[in-house]
């Protein structure tokens, strides 16, 4: 009996050890993955991202940085479940949007890639950025018209946003439409100062002087 009991109680020591003993945790796999992922080894990276997934699968940050790994070795279907995951968790996370559009694309998707730059301006309605993200990705596809709407949505969205004016007066100066591209410019310049490249160009933009009057000619008498 006394041996049976002893048994016991060691057992129940060993099994509360046991419990007390935990293996990494979520962040340190991420801060591997982070880490590997700087290196370029994105294999290493990616088994890493997977840990810290299993671990946390709430973490919009985990599923990013898990869907990026799979996104660089070209897993391309992968990496756009784990980026649908990053947003569903947090709808703000604009990079996760932009890479799933960018996966889309290599994946000869248009249509896709353009859903989900309507569904980024859909969940950060008072954000410039995904509207003149997808203005940009537009104009690259050669529709200007809807790169026009979605540049003054970006800065009807957010008038103090200095690089949406930038990017909607540089649209409009190269398509023929002066006057209001470099009003658009100056907003932006008032918002942000320090651009030394925007001031440059406005430099160059502005009208050169007007030459002075001839003098009037002497007379003789």
């Amino acid at each position: 009996m006394r041996n049976r009991l002893l048994t016991l109680a060691l057992c129940l020591v060993v099994a509360g050890a046991l419990s007390g003993c935990t293996g990494p945790s979520a962040e340190h796999y991420n801060a591997r993955g982070v880490e590997s992922f700087r290196l370029r080894e994105y294999r290493t990276a990616l088994a890493a991202f997977q840990q810290a997934v299993e671990l946390k699968p709430t973490s919009a940050e985990y599923q990013y940085n898990l869907a990026a790994a799979c996104q660089a070795i070209g897993d391309l279907d992968t990496a756009i479940y784990h980026y649908n995951m990053a947003v569903t968790i947090h709808p703000g996370m604009l990079k996760a949007y932009e890479n799933m559009a960018r996966c889309y694309m290599a994946m000869d998707r248009p249509a896709e890639a353009e859903r989900t730059y309507e569904r980024a301006c859909a969940s950060n309605p008072l954000s410039a950025v995904p509207f003149y993200q997808f203005a940009l990705h537009c104009l690259a596809q050669g529709d200007r018209a809807k790169a026009e709407e979605y540049f003054r949505k970006a800065v009807a969205t957010d008038p103090d946003n200095a690089l949406a004016h930038e990017l909607l007066g540089e649209f409009l100066i190269e398509n023929g439409d002066r006057d209001e591209g470099l009003a658009h410019y100056k907003k932006s310049l008032q918002l942000r100062p320090l651009n030394p490249q925007l001031s440059k160009e406005l430099d160059a933009l502005a009208p050169a002087p007007s030459a002075p009057p001839p003098e009037s000619p002497e007379t003789t008498h």
